[in-house]
């Protein structure tokens, strides 16, 4: 009769709980801190006792210190309440405020953040290095940090300035912006802005021809096959990276479908209305 093989007692559930902070803080990113925490009780119970400082570390492991700070106003240019479009004066000098304050002056990192906040920011960043990526493979001698600073300044300002079709003019908020940042960040900030529009146009040229999108049968397309900075432009931009993203990494018919829910509701952008 076969031997019975003798089950061998799982080391990691004896680990002292120093030892998995230490190991789940040493992790290289949000996304593995999230499966590693739901691979075992032994690192979930360490997790939950200190859930704001593990994912903090892991944080300051995933992004560069010195891309943190564009991060952080990216962060709180989403989750920031402005007065409501309603409110147009109100919401102007808010959004005067945001940029003098969080662009103007690139905010310094906390000792600790938020577990949420930590969440989003991981989860936004693995956004931002395939962007990167993608941008460096066409411009070699672009600067990695450089690169992911100005795109998540281009978040923020589409952010910002998504809605400005509900609102009055905010053309003195829109010169505002590109004078807070330095000479360099902004040149990149342009030159990301150019390759992501020249990146997803063939896509949206495809799918609009394709589906016959109400927008894109009249100057949409025309202005698309330009690449002029025209309000359908504009308005394309406002749908942020990760959707753009999705859109120009579109490969099977599920994801073309998802593509078309996202294009089919594109809006002009305009900041010519007033009330």
């Amino acid at each position: 009769m076969d031997e019975q093989p003798k089950s061998r007692p799982n080391l990691i559930n004896r680990l002292p709980p120093e030892i998995a902070f230490k190991i789940l803080s040493a992790l290289p990113d949000i996304r593995s801190l999230q499966a590693v925490v739901l691979s075992c009780r032994t690192f979930y119970s360490a997790f939950s006792g200190i859930k704001d400082s593990i994912a903090n570390n892991v944080l300051l492991n995933q992004v560069d210190i010195d891309v943190l700070p564009e991060a952080i106003t990216m962060s709180a240019a989403k989750s920031t309440l402005l007065p409501s479009f309603e409110d147009g004066r109100e919401r102007e000098q808010a959004i005067s405020n945001f940029i003098r304050q969080n662009v103007a002056q690139r905010p310094k990192p906390p000792q600790i953040w938020p577990l949420d906040r930590s969440l989003r920011i991981g989860r936004f960043h693995s956004c931002v290095e395939q962007w990167a990526m993608r941008y460096i493979a066409h411009v070699p001698a672009a600067d990695e940090k450089c690169t992911q600073r100005a795109l998540y300044l281009f978040e923020t300002y589409w952010t910002l300035f998504r809605k400005m079709e509900e609102n009055r003019k905010l053309s003195q908020q829109k010169r505002q912006f590109f004078p807070s940042l330095s000479r360099e960040i902004a040149i990149y900030l342009v030159g990301v802005e150019d390759f992501i529009m020249a990146d997803i146009q063939p896509v949206i040229i495809e799918l609009g021809d394709k589906f016959e999108f109400e927008w894109f049968q009249g100057f949409g397309r025309r202005e698309l096959v330009r690449r002029a900075t025209t309000p359908w432009t504009e308005g394309i931009l406002t749908l942020g990276l990760e959707r753009l993203y999705q859109i120009t990494t579109a490969q099977t018919s599920d994801d073309r479908e998802c593509v078309r829910a996202i294009l089919k509701n594109v809006q002009k952008y305009d900041d010519t209305k007033t009330f």
